[in-house]
C-alpha cells in the first residue's frame, strides 16, 4: 500500500456571496454558465474557483496563483478568502505610477533604521527563502533593519513581514523608480539567479552583492547570467560553480566563493515517537528507510528517485520510502501511478523539523539532476543518515572530505539502488554515531552568515563613493545596535566632536531614535547527564534502546547514561559529569567526547575513589547549569619597537610543519630575518615532500609523521625532545585555511606580527632576554575569527586531557588568551606542561575537521600551559597603530610585570 499526503484545497462556502464576485461579469464572461442549470455564484464555488476562472473584474487568478499561493492544490479565491484578505493580498496586479513606487520606498526607509535590503525571488517553503530569512534574522541581530524585496509571494510570507517590510514586485511596482530611492550607503543583497533579475530591475547592480545556488547550466538555460554580469561581486556557493560561471561573467564582477553552513536540526520528542508510529501503522514492521526531501520536480529527480525505489523493492519487498517537500503536480501524478504499483512510499509534504524523519532513515538517495548542495544530505548527515547519490551535476561533489564522510556516488540507477541496500545493511550505531558528529562539527549556518556579511561589508565599502560627511553620517546610519549602545561612542557622536552642523544634527537623530539596549539573552538551559568512564566499554556497544533514551533527553532532564559513546546520541545540550577511574586509558572518552561536539556545554568530573553521595548512591545528578556564555577575552596587543640584536645564551630552535611546500618557501624567505643563530626543525607527511623541504631548508632536520593532528603534534610532541636544547623557539607551519574564504589572508597576518622585520624579530627576542616572567608572544586574532577564538566544543575535550594532571582550572571564554592558529614565540618551558600530557599519535584525527578535535584543544591549551609553567603571554600586533600599545606603555600600566 502507498500513502500519497494530497490534502484537499479549501472551498468556498456556496451559500455565502463573496464580495468579489460579479454575477452579471461572470456570466458574460464565460457563456457555458449560462447553458448552466446552476445559478452563477453556486457555479463558481462548486467548479468555477478550481477552474481558475475569474468571479469578477477585480480579481485576477492567475495572477493570484502565481504571486502568493503556494505551488500546487489550492483555488485562488478560496485560499485568498480565507488567508489573502486578512494579510493585504493584492487580489489583481496594480498599475503603479513611478511616484507611488518612489514614494513607497522613502516610506518603507523611514520606517527603519540602518536598512538593508534583501532580494528573492518567493516566499515558497523551499531552502532559498529559508536561506534569506535566516541571513535577515543573524542581521537583525547584529543591529541592521532587513527590508525584502520578492518577485513572488508564497506561504512563508508571515515570517517575512515579522521580520521587516515586505515589497512584491509582481504586485505592480515600478522597481526603476524604488531603486533611485535607495541611499549609496544601502547595502544590497540579492539571493538566487531569480533575485539577480530583481535588483537589475532596480538599478542598483553595480553595488550589489548576489548569492547564487544554482548551477551554471541552469543559469545559461534560463537567461540569467546577462543579471549576474552587471552585479559587482557574485558569491557562488560551491566552487565547481565559481569555475563554471567564471567564464561565463564579465571581467568586472567580483567572483567568489563561500560554501554554505548547516543548522543542525533539531527533533522533537513527540515528533520523533510520531513518525515511528506513523510508518509503523501504514507499513507495519520495515526492514530498511530510504529517504530522500525537496522541492519534487524534474531537476530534483523525483522520477530517479522512484525508479531506484522500485528496484530496491524487487530485492527487499519490505523496504519503506519517505520523500520531504511539497510536491509539483508532474510529480503527484507519478506518484499515484507508483501507488497503483504497490510501491511503500510516504509523501509527509514539507516539514518544519524533518530531523524526526531523518532520524527514522537508514538511507538518504540523492536522485537530483542538477542540484548546487544539496544541505539536506548534511542535515540527514547530522542525524547519522548516509546518502547514496547518482553522479550529476550535484556541487557536493567538490567537497571530497564531506562525500567521504558522509556518502558516496554511483554512475546509474541500478548502481543506487544496489548499493543503497548494501549501505543500509552494513550501518552500525558507531558508523552512525561518527557521522553525526561529523555533521554537527561541520560548518555552521552562523559562520556562514558571518562571512557573507563580511563580504557585503566590503561591496558597501568599495562602492560608497562618498564626501567625508556623507562617510560619517553613513556610518552613524549603519552603526550596529552594539556600538550605539557604546557610552563613549554614543557620547562623542551626540556631542558632534569634529562633525559638520549639518551632520552633527543628522547623526544626533539617528543616535537618539536607536532602539534601547535589549536584555541579553537568557543562556540556553541545558540536561544535567552524569557517565562513568568505562562503562559500556571494551568493545561493546550501547543498544537501540540506550540510544532512543538518549535522544529523547531534553533540556532541565536529569539522569545516567549507559555509557560515554552515547553522549553524541543526546537530544540535548549537557550538563556533563562524568565519573573518571584513574587507571583506565582516556583516548576512548577523548574520541567519545569528541563525537559529541558542542553537545557538552559544560563538564564536571569526579575521582571514582571520592565519589560525592549521588554517584555513590546512582540517584540524580544536581540540578543543571545553563550554557556558558560566549565573549571575546580582554587583550591588548603590544607592538615592539624595532630594536638592535641581541645575544640568546642558546639558539632559537625553529619549529615548522610543512604541509603545502609553495608556502614553505615564503616561510623560509621569513625566517631570513631572524639575525639570531638557529636550529630549524622541519615535519611533513611524505618522503617525497621532505626530500624538497631539505632543499628548501638546507640546514634544518627533517623528518616524517603520519599526517593525523594537523600541525599540532609534530610541532610540539614530534619533536618535544628537540624543544630542550633551546630557550626561545617559534612555531610555524604552512597555514591556508581552505575551508574558508575569508580566511585567506591569515597566513600573511600572522607572520606580519611574528615577523614583521629584523628590528622587530629582534625585539621579540630582547623581550624574552629581558623579561624572564615572559612565556609566550601569540599573535593579535585575524579580525575575521570572532566567536572561534571561544573554547567552543573543544573546552570539554581539554578538560578530559589535563584531569589529574595538576594543571590550573581553565579559563573561561572571556579569559581565554591563546596563539589562534597555532603560530608563536615562546620559552621552552612554557610548553612542558603541555608536553607532559605525552599526548599519543593516535589520539589525533585522521581526517581534516574545522573544529572540535584534540588538535583544536592542544591549540587553546597552549596559553594555559604557559600559565601552569608560572609564566605570562603578551599578545602582538601587526603594526603600531589603533588597539596596539607599546611594551613600555604596557608595563608602565602595571598590566605586565617584568
Amino acid at each position: 500500500m502507498a500513502v500519497v499526503r494530497r490534502e484537499q484545497p479549501a472551498r468556498l462556502d456556496a451559500s455565502r456571496v463573496d464580495p468579489l464576485f460579479d454575477a452579471e461579469w461572470y456570466g458574460a464572461s464565460y457563456p457555458d454558465v449560462a447553458a448552466s442549470t446552476m445559478q452563477g455564484w453556486l457555479h463558481f464555488a462548486v467548479h468555477g474557483d478550481a477552474e481558475g476562472r475569474a468571479p469578477g473584474p477585480g480579481f485576477d487568478p492567475s495572477f493570484y496563483r502565481r504571486t502568493y499561493m503556494p505551488l500546487e492544490g489550492e483555488n485562488p479565491l478560496a485560499y485568498y478568502s480565507i488567508h489573502g484578505r486578512d494579510e493585504g493580498h493584492a487580489p489583481r496586479r496594480r498599475d503603479l505610477s513611478a511616484a507611488e513606487s518612489a514614494a513607497k520606498m522613502r516610506e518603507v526607509l523611514g520606517s527603519v533604521r540602518n536598512p538593508v535590503l534583501l532580494v528573492g525571488n518567493d516566499a515558497q517553503r523551499a531552502g532559498a527563502p529559508l536561506l534569506l530569512l535566516g541571513v535577515a534574522s543573524r542581521l537583525r541581530l547584529q543591529g541592521w533593519s532587513p527590508i525584502f524585496l520578492l518577485q513572488r509571494a508564497g506561504p512563508l510570507l508571515k515570517r517575512f513581514t515579522s521580520t521587516g517590510p515586505t515589497l512584491i514586485a509582481d504586485e505592480g511596482w515600478n522597481l526603476a523608480s524604488m531603486g533611485s530611492e535607495l541611499p549609496r550607503w544601502t547595502p544590497v543583497l540579492g539571493n538566487t539567479g531569480w533575485g539577480a533579475q530583481l535588483v537589475a530591475e532596480l538599478g542598483v547592480s553595480s553595488r550589489a552583492l548576489l548569492l547564487i545556488h544554482e548551477m551554471p547550466a541552469y543559469l545559461i538555460e534560463h537567461n540569467l547570467i546577462d543579471a549576474l554580469e552587471s552585479a559587482h561581486t557574485v558569491v557562488a556557493s560551491m566552487p565547481s560553480m565559481q569555475a563554471g560561471l567564471a567564464p561565463a561573467l564579465a571581467n568586472g564582477t567580483h567572483l567568489r566563493t563561500i560554501v554554505p553552513g548547516l543548522h543542525p536540526p533539531q527533533g522533537t520528542r513527540a515528533g520523533d515517537r510520531m513518525v515511528r508510529a506513523k510508518l509503523r501503522k501504514e507499513f507495519g514492521e520495515s526492514s530498511f528507510v530510504f529517504l530522500s526531501a525537496g522541492y519534487a520536480d524534474h531537476r530534483k529527480g523525483f522520477d530517479l528517485f522512484l525508479n531506484a525505489a522500485e528496484l530496491i523493492a524487487q530485492r527487499e519487498p519490505s523496504a519503506v520510502f519517505v520523500w520531504l517537500g511539497e510536491m509539483s503536480a508532474w510529480a503527484s501524478a507519478l506518484a499515484v501511478a507508483a501507488q497503483k504499483t504497490g510501491l511503500r512510499l510516504c509523501l509527509p509534504g514539507f516539514q518544519v523539523s524533518p530531523a524526526d524523519w531523518y532520524a527514522a532513515a537508514d538511507v538518504y538517495l540523492l536522485a537530483s539532476r542538477q542540484d548546487p548542495g544539496p544541505t539536506t544530505v548534511m542535515d540527514a548527515a547530522c542525524v547519522g543518515v548516509p546518502f547514496v547519490g547518482l553522479e550529476a551535476d550535484i556541487g557536493l561533489r567538490d567537497i571530497h572530505e564531506v562525500v567521504e564522510r558522509t556518502g558516496e556516488f554511483v554512475p546509474n540507477e541500478a548502481a543506487l539502488a544496489r548499493r543503497a541496500l548494501e549501505v543500509a545493511g552494513r550501518e552500525t550505531a558507531q558508523s552512525r554515531r561518527a557521522r553525526g558528529a561529523f555533521g554537527r562539527g561541520y560548518r555552521s549556518f552562523e559562520a556562514y552568515v558571518d562571512d557573507v556579511i563580511e563580504v557585503l561589508g566590503e561591496v558597501r565599502g568599495e562602492t560608497m563613493r562618498l564626501s567625508p560627511a556623507q562617510k560619517v553620517l553613513a556610518r552613524a546610519q549603519l552603526a550596529t545596535v552594539g556600538a550605539l549602545h557604546n557610552p563613549r561612542l554614543r557620547g562623542l557622536l551626540l556631542r558632534g566632536f569634529a562633525l559638520p552642523g549639518l551632520v552633527r544634527r543628522r547623526a544626533r537623530r539617528v543616535l537618539r531614535s536607536a532602539p534601547a539596549p535589549t536584555p541579553a539573552p537568557r543562556r540556553q538551559r541545558l540536561a544535567s547527564v552524569a557517565v562513568v568512564q568505562g562503562e559500556a566499554a571494551g568493545g561493546s556497544e550501547a543498544t537501540g534502546s540506550d540510544r532512543d533514551s538518549a535522544r529523547l533527553i531534553r533540556p532541565g532532564d536529569r539522569g545516567w547514561f549507559a555509557g560515554t559513546s552515547l553522549l553524541s546520541h543526546a537530544g540535548s545540550d549537557l550538563d556533563l559529569r562524568i565519573v573518571r577511574q584513574a587507571g583506565l586509558s582516556p583516548w576512548p572518552l577523548v574520541r567519545d567526547v569528541e563525537d559529541a561536539g558542542a553537545r557538552i556545554q559544560r563538564m564536571t568530573q569526579y575521582d571514582a575513589t571520592r565519589p560525592p553521595r549521588w554517584v555513590r548512591e546512582r540517584s540524580r545528578p544536581p540540578r543543571p547549569r545553563r550554557a556558558v556564555t560566549t565573549g571575546l577575552p580582554p587583550r591588548d596587543a603590544v607592538w615592539f619597537a624595532p630594536a638592535e640584536p641581541v645575544k640568546l645564551a642558546r639558539p632559537v630552535g625553529v619549529f615548522v610543519h610543512a604541509y603545502y611546500l609553495d608556502i614553505a618557501v615564503v616561510l623560509a624567505q621569513r625566517l631570513a630575518m631572524l639575525e639570531h643563530p638557529m636550529s630549524v626543525y622541519v615535519s611533513t607527511d611524505t618522503d617525497e615532500k621532505a626530500a624538497q623541504l631539505r632543499e628548501i631548508f638546507p640546514e634544518a632536520i627533517v623528518r616524517v609523521f603520519a599526517n593525523r593532528g594537523t600541525d599540532v603534534y609534530p610541532k610540539i610532541y614530534g619533536f618535544a625532545a628537540e624543544h630542550a636544547d633551546h630557550d626561545v623557539v617559534l612555531h610555524l607551519h604552512t597555514k591556508r585555511s581552505a575551508h574558508s574564504s575569508h580566511l585567506a589572508n591569515w597566513l600573511p597576518f600572522l607572520l606580519d606580527c611574528l615577523l614583521p622585520s629584523v628590528g622587530g624579530v629582534n625585539a621579540i627576542l630582547g623581550a624574552f632576554a629581558s623579561t624572564p616572567s615572559l612565556g609566550m608572544v601569540s599573535p593579535s586574532h585575524f579580525p575575521s575569527l570572532g566567536a572561534a577564538t571561544n573554547w567552543g566544543p573543544n573546552r570539554a575535550i581539554a578538560e578530559v586531557l589535563t584531569w589529574g594532571r595538576g594543571w590550573p582550572n581553565l579559563p573561561e571564554n572571556g579569559r581565554l588568551i591563546f596563539p589562534a592558529g597555532s603560530m608563536f614565540w615562546a620559552r621552552s618551558n612554557a610548553l612542558e606542561p603541555l608536553q607532559r600530557l605525552e599526548i599519543p599519535l593516535a589520539a589525533f584525527d585522521d581526517v581534516y575537521r574545522p573544529d572540535g578535535t584534540v588538535a583544536h584543544a592542544v591549540e587553546r591549551l597552549l596559553g594555559v600551559s604557559c600559565e601552569a609553567a608560572g609564566l605570562q603571554q603578551l599578545v602582538v600586533g601587526r603594526s603600531e597603530g589603533s588597539g596596539v600599545i607599546r611594551l613600555e606603555d604596557l608595563r608602565r600600566q602595571r598590566a605586565f610585570r617584568g
